[in-house]
């Protein structure tokens, strides 16, 4: 499985992004509605989150470079919070 996508990379990125692009708006349509507008929100965020790990898989970015971040930036952010607090 992964030797055919490795191969064939170009074809599944073109086929995540036509999944995530379909996500994402069916996610902003149910943003009208006041019943659904959470779940549209978690749908477009989840195709966003696939459109920019496909792209990062594609660019050969570091995977420790991209969760460094995810960790480091609300650490960063509380510690903000707090000194503005006293």
């Amino acid at each position: 499985m992964i030797e055919f996508l490795s191969n064939n990379l170009d074809t599944f990125q073109g086929l995540v992004y036509i999944i995530a692009s379909i996500l994402f708006i069916l996610g902003i349509k149910m943003l009208g509605k006041e019943a659904t507008a959470v779940r549209g929100n978690y749908l477009s965020a989840t195709a966003m989150f696939l459109a920019v790990a496909i792209t990062c898989i594609n660019l050969k970015i570091d995977p420790m470079i991209i969760l460094s971040a995810i960790l480091l930036i609300p650490a960063i952010r509380q510690t903000q919070k707090n000194t503005q607090k006293n």
